[in-house]
């Protein structure tokens, strides 16, 4: 009897040893946790960018925080029967250990003034420069993010609704390919002049810095460099050129550049959904039709930018999918260009709408009993 009792406190002990498991249990939670906000953040950013192809309304719900209480509970049990005829002693021993984790989370919808103007509003040029000495390609800057340099137009009429007439953009995707090429092969680059010494690291950067894109006369960029100061209008004499957000009212030494905004830049890119045919047929998705009356191909304004693919059945080679309208919408993870350009959405999103308060009510919803 004795021994049942010390074995059956040494179970108890190293079963509330098992309580001691914060460590452990951080490094096995934080990165399901992260891993989870991470698809479904994608899987919304996705879902929205359809729902504009459809004329759906777009909304964002945004996981405001977690909070997580783990339960570890053990059990010991013995039972002693004594035999009077035999002598003998049977005993019996028997434990158990239980775990539980009970998360609660709470959404946050983003709505309201704050967050509409921010949508709305054209992302700050300064972004995008800023991203761009970050290391993105600035024709994939300019032909998202971007609606008119100079008199140059990067098809205005895409930034809404599907527009049922072609839009004006070859001339622009011309010059941003040729830009590109310039600052690859370093021929152009984008350079900072303090303005004065007392300007507040808080006041906007066209306060603290004038900012300039220089070239270089180079024979192997000379092409290049031509088609760029033919499309925006450039002095051919200079090389040195002032960036400004007013390409209506500028000189002839500055680059005037007229963002979009983001839901601009989400409409922009929802064009590349590949329609089902039998939403074509059924008259769900707007027809973009050139001056001659042919069915415009998306294509030759987004390709090579971004694409996303529809199908009846689920795909199993998907980055990210959602299944809307009883199909499957997705990115290919093979398509690294698309990736790229949606990465570069989720960024603008967090640079122009991530300080944007929600608004009441605040969902939170335990999980689990």
């Amino acid at each position: 009897m004795r021994r049942f009792v010390i074995l059956s406190v040494t179970m108890l002990l190293a079963l509330t040893g098992c309580t001691h498991r914060g460590a452990t249990s951080i490094r096995a939670a934080r990165f399901d946790y992260n891993r989870a906000i991470v698809d479904t953040r994608n899987e919304q950013m996705l879902a929205n960018l359809v729902r504009l192809y459809y004329r759906d309304s777009p909304y964002f719900l945004e996981v405001s925080s977690i909070a997580t209480q783990y339960a570890y509970t053990g059990n010991v049990s013995a039972s002693v029967n004594s035999i009077s005829t035999s002598g003998t002693t049977i005993g019996g021993l028997g434990a158990g250990v239980a775990y539980e984790e009970r998360p609660t989370v709470t959404y946050l919808p983003l709505k309201g003034d704050d967050f509409v103007t921010r949508m709305l509003a054209p992302i700050p040029w300064e972004t995008i420069v800023l991203l761009n000495h970050s290391g993105w390609r600035v024709d994939r800057l300019l032909r998202c993010g971007v609606q008119r340099m100079n008199d140059l137009r990067n098809a205005p009429t895409a930034s809404g609704p599907t527009p049922d007439r072609a839009p004006e953009f070859e001339g622009f995707v011309e010059m941003s390919t040729a830009l590109n090429r310039l600052f690859r092969n370093g021929a152009a680059e984008v350079r900072f002049h303090p303005i004065g010494s007392s300007s507040s690291d808080e006041a906007p950067m066209e306060d603290r810095f004038e900012i300039t894109m220089v070239f270089e006369n180079r024979e192997d960029a000379a092409a290049d460099l031509e088609t760029v100061k033919r499309l925006l209008g450039l002095s051919k004499d200079l090389n040195e050129f002032r960036l400004t957000g007013n390409p209506t009212y500028r000189r002839s030494n500055e680059i005037g550049i007229l963002p979009r905004s983001l839901l601009g830049v989400m409409s922009y890119l929802s064009q590349t959904v590949e329609p089902l045919q039998r939403d074509i047929d059924a008259g769900r998705v707007t027809i973009t039709r050139t001056p001659e009356g042919e069915v415009f191909d998306w294509d030759e304004l987004t390709g090579g930018l971004f694409e996303i693919q529809s199908s009846l059945e689920q795909p199993h080679n998907a980055f990210v999918q959602v299944r809307y309208r009883d199909a499957w919408f997705y990115i290919d993870d093979a398509d690294l260009t698309s990736k790229s350009t949606f990465t570069l959405i989720g960024q603008l999103f967090e640079l122009q709408a991530g300080d944007a308060g929600g608004v009441a009510p605040l969902l939170t919803l335990p999980i689990g009993n």
